[in-house]
């Protein structure tokens, strides 16, 4: 879906499966260190980012592993 988002294509998905992968994604995203290992080369991950007021769960965890929801 990131793909998806960055390249601006349609995403599309099964409402219950959506909410699904969300639930099951969000402790393992909160549990993501956002320290300095962040900072070391080949890091997955960058330090967490803000959420814009509003944002989906999906944006929430996209800005809580340092990725731009936008």
């Amino acid at each position: 879906m990131n793909i998806s988002k960055t390249a601006h294509l349609p995403v599309s998905l099964a409402a219950d499966e959506l909410l699904r992968d969300i639930t099951y994604v969000w402790p393992i995203a909160q549990s993501v260190p956002d320290d300095e290992r962040c900072r070391q080369p080949g890091s997955a991950f960058r330090h967490g980012l803000a959420a814009p007021e509003g944002a989906t769960r999906f944006d929430q965890i996209l800005a809580m592993l340092g990725r731009s929801p936008a």
